[in-house]
């Protein structure tokens, strides 16, 4: 199936699990003046992810393009750097340009066991990621598999 942003979601148990819980994808949608985070999908059994980017972007401010997965029952995710920093060419810079364009392309069309696995693919495209422990459930989380919470707190908008 298809949704907003020509991204693919995965057919998993997930209309259901939904409907009962009280978050659904798009309430995880976000765009302000500076930052935008895409309609989350469902990448695995207990895996989500999100496409992070600047909603404007001007020459000499902070621009951060990722890729986020996080495993719901764990609460790691790991962020994919497709581009970090203001100015192309600078020593603290990350452009990932073809690698991460590719590596996005083949993204969404499978299934993914392992934040190791998507982290493995990641680095073989040449891209960096950093992995961190989120304290509280994640909107997608709650959205995709809220059984999986445990005893994180909730979720809440």
């Amino acid at each position: 199936m298809l949704v907003p942003g020509s991204r693919l979601l995965r057919s998993l148990p997930v209309m259901t699990v939904v409907a009962g819980c009280g978050v659904s994808p798009e309430d995880c949608v976000f765009f302000s003046e500076h930052f935008s985070q895409e309609l989350p999908i469902a990448v695995g059994e207990g895996l989500v992810s999100s496409y992070h980017s600047p909603e404007v972007w001007s020459p000499g401010s902070f621009l951060y393009i990722n890729r986020t997965v996080i495993d719901c029952a764990s609460n790691e995710e790991l962020t994919i750097i497709y581009v970090r920093d203001d100015t192309p060419g600078t020593p603290d810079g990350i452009y990932g340009g073809e690698a991460a364009s590719r590596f996005e392309e083949g993204f969404v069309v499978r299934e993914y066991e392992s934040l190791d696995e998507i982290s493995q693919l990641a680095a073989e495209a040449g891209l960096q990621t950093q992995i961190r422990n989120l304290e509280d459930e994640d909107c997608a989380c709650a959205a995709f598999f809220p059984e999986l919470r445990g005893d994180k707190p909730r979720y809440v908008s």
